[in-house]
């Protein structure tokens, strides 16, 4: 293999992972903006609980059982 074969060898790789590189900076743009949609949204349904919560007549051993809160999460800001 001479020098020129090896340069377009490593050229045709470095365009490649280039590539592969972008296509994953897109996927994490994306699964981002799904993340803070969906953190979104699950605070916009626990404070309709609480406000449910406080209208709510009910004795609290008669309401449905609360879930834990899911574990923080661990992206940097």
């Amino acid at each position: 293999m001479n020098v020129c074969e090896l340069l377009r060898l490593l050229q045709t790789e470095h365009d490649e992972t280039a590539a592969r590189a972008d296509s994953l900076r897109e996927q994490i743009e994306r699964l981002t903006t799904a993340l803070a949609e969906t953190e979104a949204r699950l605070a916009e349904l626990a404070a309709t609980r609480k406000v449910i919560d406080g209208l709510s007549p009910l004795p609290t051993r008669q309401r449905p059982p609360r879930r834990p809160p899911p574990p923080p999460s661990t992206r940097a800001s």
